[in-house]
């Protein structure tokens, strides 16, 4: 956990999961989505680069954008 940041790490995967009967974890994939695990750090450096006027802000939610966000970086 790194309180710099207030970023909780995720696990990706279901099948990376502890088997625990007494707790329910969730996963980033829960949805369907295939998603990496430092997703909310990929929305968290998308959305100010919006704001700024770096990048185009949509009326949906940039899916695509957001999983190519570090193929886009230097």
């Amino acid at each position: 956990y790194d309180k710099g940041t207030a970023f909780i790490p995720i696990v990706p995967k279901a099948s990376q999961l502890p088997v625990n009967p007494d707790f329910t974890f969730l996963t980033l994939d829960v949805d369907g989505y295939d998603l990496p695990s430092d997703w909310y750090m990929q929305i968290a450096g998308y959305a100010p680069e919006g704001f700024h006027g770096e990048c185009a802000l949509m009326k949906t939610f940039p899916v695509k954008e957001l999983q190519d966000y570090w193929l886009s970086r230097p």
